[in-house]
């Protein structure tokens, strides 16, 4: 990472604000394409850290539907990609300056506005544990008003009004102005990365809106985003401390932005009434002027879904109905959507999507496709919305307060209400884990011994022996729990004996969720969705169970899933290829009874712009799975709303079960 930009990119965004302009930056390097899933950063390699790719990620031509809709002024330190993209556009350049002041003054010029006067000195740090330290300090380079410039930079001692610094940010005791700053925040020795960004976030003149949780490369790229925000960006190993040390920036019923460090961060995050909005560098790029909306004149609003008497003939028949259920509702996803739209046009997957209010806001020239008549190249009445997890960001439902899930939950269908046509407004809710989490039954644990599964890598081990590592909670812990306490001797044991032989390779630990299953789903979840207008649910309860059919408050109706996996990796079940719908399709067919078979993907490990080379084949053969009927031919495509209509005609002539969504535990 290139400090400069640190102290460059808020300056830039101070000027374009006093002439009255918008402002975002584009920053180059290798990405893979991929998404961070959480760990500490420093260990992965950069370029799983960066987002989308260039070409893959649309980023020329969000640049070019940019310069169309604005008038647009380039400016930078060096010769870029980009530049010449947006000047094909119409956009003008003040061309590659040779360092930050001359970038300033002829930006400054361009506008008509006069340079800023005084200037913000950034310390850069040298030390490894503390590496891009200096774009946390870029929100108090932008409210000193002042030119910002890394210390030993000549430019800065040239600078009108540079004898006292407006800021003078990370200087280590030696390093301070003999002259004194309006604002300092100096490098305390022994200081941690969390302690630093919390020093850093406090010291705002101007409260911040929200928290960022952002790891270096991330924190980079969204400069400008929390700019134009008002966030605050913070990053730790662990990352809970800094967060614990700005609550007051997370009440219940707030979002927080970014990246996790771990997947207890979801559970903390969740406990306290707060969702997270998952980011990543340039997943939009240009994400401070979001190509807006636009919807079709849908004027015939039928989805050519089976009526109820079709569908009542269709139990009395003993048909499944097929559907799947795709997750992308994080800002960061909303590029798996051109896959999943051109798999849907391609195949005639009938499946449905889900959503968040992010989603829509940065997303909305491409969500708004769901209105594109299938037969003119679009999705419509294929693929449908549903709403996504807290509607504006992820939680785990089951342990977050009744009250806060209510709030985020009726803010996002208000939103969705005001920005989309009533005929894409979401009727039913995609949870991440509705259920609380529960220990699995001693007769429902995975085995001790894992045989390598077909198609893995030949080079793994036919077999591995299993082992606990630590200890974890139920009802939401993020690790998994230990079947007893004498087992972990006995674990640490024989694993100490492989290591020694060399051979610890025939040895894996049980995945974090991998020993936990899903219960009953707690008081208060699915009434704050009722509460916000939803009518049916998805539900994570119940699964590995036959299809039952959920009766909630009121009117509304919930479906388990019945096809996929329980992998340990994460809290929910997912499709993980072709193999488990056939698995189930023959589990269904075989019971001669009514049904559906519903399966849950997750877009980020599929169709983001480095997984397609990947798994493009793998989701191909899923979508052709569902769209032709299932291997036999005998399953029924539609989309989830349906199957849930389905289970309420079945459970309505008794061929399903059917039973209160609160009574469902393991």
């Amino acid at each position: 990472m290139e400090p400069r930009d640190a102290v460059a990119i808020p300056t830039l965004a101070g000027i374009a604000a006093r002439a009255g302009a918008g402002f975002d930056a584009y920053r180059e390097g290798i990405r893979a394409g991929t998404h961070h899933g959480g760990g500490d950063p420093r260990k992965q390699p950069r370029a799983c850290l960066l987002g989308g790719t260039l070409v893959g990620g649309r980023h020329l031509e969000a640049a070019r539907a940019l310069a169309a809709r604005f008038d647009v002024l380039c400016a930078s330190l060096a010769p870029t990609v980009m530049e010449p993209h947006l000047i094909a556009a119409g956009a003008r350049s003040v061309g590659p300056q040779s360092g930050c002041g001359a970038l300033y003054r002829a930006v400054a010029a361009a506008f008509g506005v006069a340079a800023p006067e005084g200037a913000a000195i950034v310390h850069p740090v040298s030390d490894a544990a503390l590496a891009g330290i200096e774009f946390y300090a870029a929100p108090l380079v932008f409210e000193s008003g002042a030119a910002g410039f890394l210390a030993g930079d000549p430019d800065a001692a040239a600078w009108p009004g540079n004898d006292r610094p407006a800021a003078e940010l990370l200087a280590k005791e030696d390093q301070t102005s003999s002259a004194g700053a309006a604002v300092s925040v100096p490098l305390v020795a022994g200081e941690d990365y969390a302690a630093v960004t919390v020093r850093l976030a406090k010291a705002r003149r101007r409260p911040a809106t929200a928290l960022l949780l952002a790891d270096p490369p991330l924190a980079a790229h969204t400069i400008p985003l929390a700019l134009r925000s008002g966030w605050a960006p913070v990053f730790g190993v662990p990352q809970w401390p800094a967060v614990q040390a700005l609550l007051p920036l997370a009440p219940p019923g707030s979002v927080a932005w970014g990246r996790v460090f771990e997947d207890e961060d979801f559970f903390r995050l969740s406990r306290l009434g707060v969702s997270l909005q998952v980011l990543d560098p340039d997943r939009p790029a240009f994400a401070t002027a979001p190509a807006p909306a636009a919807w079709c004149d849908v004027r015939d609003e039928t989805t050519a879904e089976p009526s109820d008497a079709e569908l009542e003939r269709m139990a009395r028949d003993g048909r499944v109905l097929v559907s799947l259920a795709f997750w992308a509702g994080a800002v960061r996803e909303i590029e798996t959507l051109y896959g999943v739209f051109d798999l849907a046009a391609v195949t005639g997957l009938r499946c449905g999507v889900a959503l968040t209010t992010g989603s829509l806001r940065w997303g909305g020239e491409l969500v708004s496709l769901l209105s594109a008549p299938a037969e003119a190249g679009g999705v419509h009445p294929l693929v449908e919305p549903l709403l996504g997890c807290t509607g504006d960001g992820i939680a785990v439902e089951a342990i977050m307060p009744p009250d806060a899930l209510a709030a985020h939950l009726k803010a996002a269908m208000a939103e969705w209400r005001r920005l989309a046509p009533p005929a894409f407004v979401p009727k039913g809710w995609w949870v991440t884990m509705d259920a609380a989490l529960v220990q699995r039954p001693v007769g429902r644990r995975p085995s001790r011994i894992a045989w390598r599964e077909p198609g893995a890598d030949p080079s793994e081990p036919i077999v591995r022996l299993r082992y606990m590592k630590g200890r974890g909670r139920a009802e939401g812990g993020g690790a998994a729990a230990q079947f007893d306490s004498s087992s972990r001797g006995q674990a640490g044991g024989w694993k100490s004996l492989l290591r020694t032989a060399g051979a610890d390779r025939f040895a894996s630990a049980f995945r974090p969720f991998e020993l936990q299953m899903p219960g009953a789903v707690p008081e208060g979840i699915w009434e704050a969705a009722a509460g916000a207008g939803l009518e049916w649910v998805l539900s994570k309860s119940r699964f590995e169970e036959e299809p039952t059919c959920l009766r909630g408050p009121g009117t509304m109706t919930g479906i388990n899933y019945t096809s996929g996996r329980w992998d340990g990796w994460t809290p929910f079940e997912t499709v993980n290829g072709v193999h488990d719908l056939e698995v189930a399709e023959r589990a269904l067919l075989d019971r001669k009874r009514p049904a559906w078979l519903l399966g849950s993907i997750d877009t980020c490990l599929w169709t983001m712009t480095g997984e397609m080379w990947r798994r493009a084949g793998g989701l191909h053969r899923i979508a052709e799975f569902c769209a032709g009927g299932g291997r036999t031919g005998r399953l029924v495509p539609a989309r989830p709303g349906t199957l849930v209509r389905y289970a309420r005609v079945c459970a309505g002539l008794g061929l399903v079960a059917e039973r209160p969504w609160r009574s469902g535990a393991a």
